[in-house]
């Protein structure tokens, strides 16, 4: 009997402390146009000290589409999103502190041949943090929620003295996933639509045209392709040399910007090299850029946005031929994504933008 009392003693004690307080993070996600890179804050908005995972690889957008049914969720694949919280990336936020990082959204939602979610029109809801489990087990003949269990996003962090910052481990409880507030995407983002480039107006005199049409979501750099397309824009049929070695690429990826030139041209090309293209027909050359970039170019995880540049060095006059001159480039990039790559590149950190009074 004495031990039941006892038992009965420690859960009444239990039930009576008090609930530890809300954490009130606030996650807000700044869509800044196609050129820019969007912002990512998230801010303690609550009067406590909150110890905050700040990874933006746990970034995750919820997105409605246009014509529709449902919703499209868009996450970082395996093994670019991190399976638990990484201790140098736990920030002890105070009471009105923010963090923020800059972010390109096309690394999690990602599409080969043109983005197909982030369109005009779409409804976007930023969410932050690992799937929440929802677990449930049966107890004493009732089903019980399970509390969940780690990894945490958020938690409560200890009060440093004297306002001083202190380190902070991960979360042993708390949120696993906040969720922001939702955001339309404006007309602006049909550039990043698959049928923008095929929807535009023919300039005045354009003949060919370079669109890139797909990159690849490749395993590692070995995997990295891109498929351009010459295509014939005028009302006339043009006689043209077209050779995958003859296209160059301009790169931007994790470390910067990689410049991929063509083979040399010293050579006379066949006569039957020379094809007629006839008018709205293209060609498509898809290109393995590992055998045509420097060595290394594609070694780190992440998101590239690979530009085309095609020449036509030859006229073919020695064949008595009138073949198109000139070079082309593509108007807009087309994205690339490596899952792992084989050297280590760190994600960005989140850095700290403000203190202000809590409200």
């Amino acid at each position: 009997m004495l031990a039941t009392g006892v038992a009965l003693s420690v859960a009444e004690a239990r039930a009576a402390e008090p609930a530890p307080p809300p954490i009130e993070l606030g996650v807000e996600l700044r869509p800044t146009g196609t050129d820019t890179p969007w912002i990512l804050h998230l801010s303690n908005r609550g009067d406590r000290p909150v110890a905050l995972v700040a990874d933006p690889r746990l970034l995750e957008l919820e997105v409605r589409v246009p014509g529709r049914k449902g919703t499209v969720t868009c996450r970082l694949p395996a093994p670019l999103a991190p399976e638990r919280a990484e201790p140098r990336r736990v920030v002890a936020l105070a009471a009105g502190e923010t963090v923020e990082a800059a972010l390109d959204p096309r690394l999690y939602c990602f599409a080969s041949a043109g983005q197909d979610v982030l369109v005009p029109g779409a409804y976007v809801v930023p969410r932050f943090g690992w799937p929440e489990e929802k677990r449930t087990a049966w107890r004493r003949g009732k089903r019980v929620a399970v509390p969940e269990r780690a990894p945490f996003v958020a938690g409560p962090a200890p009060e440093a003295p004297g306002g001083k910052r202190r380190k902070v481990g991960a979360p042993a409880a708390g949120a696993k996933r906040l969720v922001g507030e939702g955001f339309a995407l404006g007309s602006e983002y049909a550039t990043w639509a698959a049928t923008a480039i095929r929807t535009e107006a023919t300039p005045e005199g354009e003949i060919l045209r370079l669109q890139a049409e797909a990159g690849s979501d490749a395993s590692s750099e070995r995997g990295v392709t891109v498929t351009v397309a010459v295509r014939n824009v005028s009302g006339v049929a043009k006689r043209v040399y077209v050779r995958r070695e003859l296209l160059g690429f301009e790169i931007v990826g994790p470390r910067g910007v990689t410049t991929c030139a063509p083979a040399p041209t010293e050579f006379a090309p066949p006569r039957d090299a020379f094809v007629s293209l006839e008018p709205g027909r293209s060609l498509e050359l898809t290109s393995r850029l590992r055998e045509l970039c420097p060595a290394g170019t594609f070694d780190a995880a992440g998101l590239y946005l690979v530009h085309a540049r095609l020449a036509f060095p030859f006229s073919g006059a020695e064949h008595g031929l009138e073949a198109f001159v000139g070079r082309l480039a593509t108007e807009r990039p087309v994205p690339v994504r490596v899952r792992e790559g084989s050297r280590r590149v760190p994600p960005p950190r989140m850095r700290r933008v403000r203190l202000e009074p809590a409200p």
